[in-house]
């Protein structure tokens, strides 16, 4: 069963294993979700991004970013 939640401090690097190997961002681009995860780390309302982990048997396996931005 997929459980889906809000994301974790403690996730930072499952989400940047997850971006990794979604294979979707190259170079600098792999930074920007980090960039995001950070701040919605020190404070979700200032960054204005929200984040979601997909966890199934106990490792994360997905994750969902959005905000107000388009395309971050």
């Amino acid at each position: 069963m997929l459980h889906i939640y809000p994301s974790l401090p403690t996730e930072r690097a499952d989400i940047e294993r997850v971006t990794r190997a979604a294979g979707n961002f190259v170079g600098d681009e792999l930074t920007v979700p980090l960039e995001l995860f950070d701040g919605y780390v020190r404070d979700a309302k200032v960054s204005g991004y929200n984040f979601l982990s997909a966890k199934k048997s106990d490792r994360v396996v997905g994750y969902a970013c959005y905000g107000p931005t388009p395309m971050t």
